[in-house]
């Protein structure tokens, strides 16, 4: 049996292990409370959300084909340090996090609601995301998850074992964009040359030309779809651990540091070992050495991913910053509220319809600027859920989840 084959099986048993033997009633600690765990699912969603607007943000300012030229424009060692932040941690790494957030909360609403309220809910965030590809910008996440979200029910009949190897599967596979020569995923690159100038002094109507132009050239390319099959594995291996409740087994110290020890662990030594073997980069490379190259990065990224997601878990389970992180319990109440409301604000202060400010923020003060902009978010959350409940959008959809046809 070759490598692969033999870490797809072994690691596949580690998860089933995980995934199918945990239970609250055999951990050895204290059992937290019911209504503390779903908080923590909340400082999870709220955690979330400040990562993928802060991507979002940079994508905002510079699409990824500028990203380069960007960066050069803004030289100073602060400036260098957070755009090397952004591409290394955060670029394409929070969205499986939500993702993973979105397929534990299908779970959830799934067993609690039934299936009919299931696909009417994923009916009515996939328009929304449509409306917002449409008028805000292409790098709307909603409509491919709900259209994600669909295939669960099917899937869900599968074992647990079954879902667990698929999981793996879509998971390493997704890493085979490293074998496309250098620049055939990016459909975009004709059109880099006037992209820049279209977003910063362009029209609503140039703008949105713009803009589907690059969505369908991008949305097909063969890196888009590979990297939907690693988007797709997040959000199906959260529906396993939502899927009876699992998550809250793992809402205590002893797993939490676990989960995360192994994370910072297997992204430490994946980032070394991609160093000393001269892996780095785009270069043309024979197979055995892409296919190491493949493994490696796999690891990187499940890795930083693991982080991401259990990092404020951490700390929230043990204290440190919990105040801070309680915080975010509204904010993450208001995910999709929150989510909406932060993209059509970057749309008009980024395009010409707006301010025009298209990659002429500086990196410092464009995360300043976004800081300022989730500390309001998070009072008028914790605001508005004392007065209201429910966030507004959060309220439409539950509006047409529930009512009858």
């Amino acid at each position: 049996m070759g490598w692969m084959p033999y870490f797809c099986v072994n690691f596949g048993k580690l998860i089933k292990a995980t995934v199918t033997k945990v239970s609250p009633g055999t951990l050895s600690e204290p059992a937290f409370s019911s209504s503390r765990r779903e908080l923590s699912l909340d400082v999870l969603r709220g955690f979330s959300l400040v990562g993928v607007g802060a991507a979002n943000l940079m994508v905002f300012n510079a699409e990824a084909g500028h990203i380069e030229a960007y960066a050069q424009a803004f030289t100073g060692t602060l400036n260098h340090y957070i755009v090397s932040f952004f591409i290394i941690f955060l670029w394409g790494k929070y969205f499986p996090v939500f993702a993973f957030l979105f397929g534990l909360s299908a779970a959830l609403a799934l067993e609690s609601k039934g299936v009919r309220p299931f696909w009417k809910r994923a009916w009515v965030l996939g328009a929304l995301g449509v409306l917002q590809l449409i008028f805000i910008w292409k790098g709307d996440v909603l409509h491919q998850y709900a259209l994600m979200s669909l295939l669960l029910l099917p899937l869900r009949h599968l074992s647990v074992p079954a879902r667990i190897y698929l999981v793996v599967a879509l998971y390493l596979v997704s890493f085979a964009d490293v074998f496309l020569p250098h620049g055939l995923g990016d459909a975009s690159l004709p059109l880099q040359l006037s992209t820049s100038d279209v977003f910063r002094e362009g029209t609503f109507g140039e703008v949105f030309q713009r803009r589907m132009e690059l969505y369908w050239k991008e949305a097909w390319s063969w890196e888009a779809l590979f990297y939907q099959l690693r988007i797709f594995a997040w959000l199906l291996l959260g529906y396993l651990v939502g899927e009876k409740k699992r998550f809250r087994a793992y809402v205590q110290p002893s797993r939490v540091y676990l989960v995360l020890g192994v994370g910072v662990l297997v992204m430490v030594s994946a980032a070394f070992l991609i160093h000393v073997t001269g892996l780095r980069g785009e270069a043309v490379r024979p197979l055995g050495e892409n296919l190491l190259k493949a493994f490696f990065s796999s690891l990187f990224y499940a890795g930083d991913v693991l982080l991401l997601l259990v990092l404020p878990l951490a700390l929230y389970v043990t204290g440190i910053g919990k105040k801070v992180l309680e915080a975010l319990a509204p904010f993450g109440k208001m995910t999709l509220t929150h989510y909406l409301t932060q993209n059509l604000l970057f749309s008009f202060v980024f395009y010409g319809y707006g301010w025009g400010l298209y990659g002429k923020v500086a990196p410092v003060i464009l995360w300043m600027g976004y800081l300022l902009l989730v500390t309001v978010q998070v009072l008028v959350s914790i605001w508005w859920l004392r007065r209201f409940g429910q966030g507004p959008m959060e309220k439409v959809v539950r509006y047409f989840t529930t009512a009858r046809t």
